[in-house]
Parts: structure tokens; C-alpha cells; sequence
């Protein structure tokens, strides 16, 4: 050990709690690919303080830490996945990381290579073994518990998510474009949220093309277990915002096709879906009969302003 390595050590440990002070230090901002940033999008540091104040909290410390993400495309999620995977690895003893993907190409092509690229671009990227299906540790002695492992989701074989433990520790369980993910995956996943004195952390990301299933649900059924942010992806920097403005032009602002491609907004009808889910949720809220009444009315006002009263037309 060199006294370089030790003061690395010393810093890594005090952002144990601070991923964002981690992401602040660990890349070298404003340099080769990373040239004119000076740090994570505001969007990104966003997520990451939300994670630091969280693990600030003792009493909430180990109750699991659930994100949800839905945005319009190009607005860094790949990247947030690396520093967020880079922190964890390195900040905790023996941690373990998770992350898959709505398909194994996707997985395996995209989502795997970004995050393994922050991996090894960080300051601590020699302390890890990089590779196509997993990043793991050098330290052999530790290598098989301190691990990132890609794993493609398969809703008929979910072994992979069912032993999601690590006791006393951290885990970290990341789905990238999450709205094509299974929900019997979503299922099983929850079982990592059992361990005791554990710091557990769900980050889940996509654009919202599915107006139903899991992903979409985070941000409806069960929104009080999650943190939620819906990103439109004109507000971030780098993104092609020349393309986005075309995506408008092309179909409109309140199209389902802009919803989701650039406002990070759901689908207001599947492809399947004769009513769309907006008419149904208004519709829940209105008593048959006394919808039926308040029609009424509406017809005979209608009625009386386009057909003057009898007296009223004879002057009586």
C-alpha cells in the first residue's frame, strides 16, 4: 500500500453515506469524455442527494430506499446506473449490486458497457475487475462476494432475483428501461427487501411506453413506497434537442408518442386499450346516477339558451 492508496481509502470512506460527493471526486469532470461537464446533470446529482440524505437518516438508514425514474430518452440513465454501481462497490465492504434490463441485448450491449466504462474511467476503477457479465473485485479473497453482476431477467427463471441477500451489508438492485420488465421479476425482487440491518436500494429507470404493469404503477398504486421523478428530456442538458423539437412538430405536445419519448410522461391508451386510462380515472370518480343527473341539467340549459320560454318569446 502506497500513501497514495491510503489517502484514497480515507476519502473513499468518508462518502460511504455521500454518493454525490463520490460522483463529485471519483471522475475527472471537465476532462477527455467528460470535457465541458462539471459534474453529474442536475437531474442525476438530484437522485444521488435523495440516496445521501436518505442513508443521513439512522432511523431510516435500513428501511429500503425505493427510486423510480420515468423520462424521455437520451438524458444519461446509463451513466446514473455507473456512479451510483461505482459508489456502492466502493464505499462498502463486500457489496453487492444487481443490475438488468428489459432485454438481454439491451442488457448485455448497452446498459452493461456504460456502466462498466464509469467503472473503470473512476478513481477507484483499479480496484475492480471489469467484465462483459460482471464487475468484480481484485481482491480474490473477496472477489465472489463483492460483486456487480448483468443478469437477464426471465419471469419462467428468477433465481438470480430471489437470492438477492446480503445481510448487514448493502444491495444495490438497478432495472434499466423497466417498463418492458415482467412483474413476476418485480415480484421476486422485492424479496431482497428483507434483510436485517441492511441498506437496500431499488433504482429503477425507463421511458414509460406501458401504461400498465409495474413500472407504471410506481407512480400510481404504489406511490408512497417510491420516490418518483419524471424527466422531460428537453431540460437536460446534451440531449438532441433538435430531434425532440421534431418528435413535437411531428405528432404533437399531448401525443402519446411525445409523452413518452420526450416528457417522460405515460401513455394515456395502450395499443390494446379502447378508453384510455385518463377517461377511466375520471370516470371512477363520478357517481353514475349523479353523472347522469348533472347531464341532464347540462341538456336542459342547453336547451333553454337555444329556445326562449313561450311568455318570454310572445311577450307574456
Amino acid at each position: 500500500m502506497t500513501q497514495a492508496d491510503d489517502d484514497l481509502i480515507d476519502w473513499v470512506a468518508s462518502c460511504q453515506f455521500d454518493p454525490h460527493r463520490f460522483a463529485l471526486g471519483a471522475w475527472d469532470w471537465g476532462a477527455g469524455e467528460l470535457d465541458g461537464l462539471k459534474g453529474p446533470r442536475d437531474w442525476q446529482a438530484d437522485i444521488l442527494k435523495v440516496i445521501r440524505d436518505h442513508l443521513a437518516d439512522d432511523e431510516k438508514r435500513f428501511e429500503p430506499l425505493q427510486i423510480a425514474v420515468a423520462s424521455g430518452h437520451g438524458i444519461g440513465k446509463s451513466a446514473l446506473m455507473g456512479m451510483i454501481s461505482g459508489w456502492a462497490m466502493s464505499c462498502f465492504d463486500k457489496a453487492k449490486v444487481l443490475a438488468t434490463a428489459n432485454t438481454d441485448t439491451q442488457l448485455r450491449t448497452k446498459t452493461a458497457p456504460e456502466v462498466g466504462r464509469w467503472f473503470s474511467s473512476s478513481i477507484t476503477g483499479h480496484w475492480f475487475d471489469v467484465r462483459a457479465t460482471a464487475v468484480k473485485a481484485r481482491d480474490k479473497q473477496a472477489s465472489d462476494a463483492w460483486r456487480m453482476d448483468f443478469i437477464p431477467w426471465s419471469e419462467h427463471n428468477t433465481e438470480a432475483f430471489a437470492g438477492l441477500h446480503n445481510k448487514g451489508r448493502i444491495i444495490v438492485l438497478l432495472f434499466d428501461e423497466a417498463s418492458k420488465i415482467a412483474d413476476k421479476v418485480w415480484e421476486v425482487a422485492e424479496g431482497a427487501m428483507t434483510d436485517e440491518a441492511t441498506i437496500v436500494i431499488w433504482v429503477v429507470f425507463g421511458n414509460p411506453t406501458r401504461n400498465t404493469g409495474r413500472f407504471r404503477e410506481c407512480f400510481r398504486r404504489f406511490r408512497r413506497y417510491w420516490t418518483v421523478r419524471q424527466i422531460d428530456s428537453r431540460s437536460v442538458p446534451g440531449t438532441n434537442k433538435a430531434y425532440l423539437t421534431r418528435l413535437v412538430d411531428q405528432y404533437g405536445e399531448d401525443s402519446d408518442v411525445v409523452k413518452y419519448r420526450v416528457r417522460g410522461m405515460f401513455p394515456s391508451a395502450s395499443a390494446r386499450q379502447f378508453i384510455s386510462t385518463q377517461d377511466v380515472d375520471v370516470a371512477t370518480k363520478v357517481h353514475p346516477a349523479l353523472g347522469e343527473r348533472q347531464a341532464d341539467r347540462r341538456r336542459r340549459r342547453a336547451f333553454e339558451a337555444a329556445e326562449p320560454h313561450p311568455r318570454r318569446r310572445h311577450g307574456g
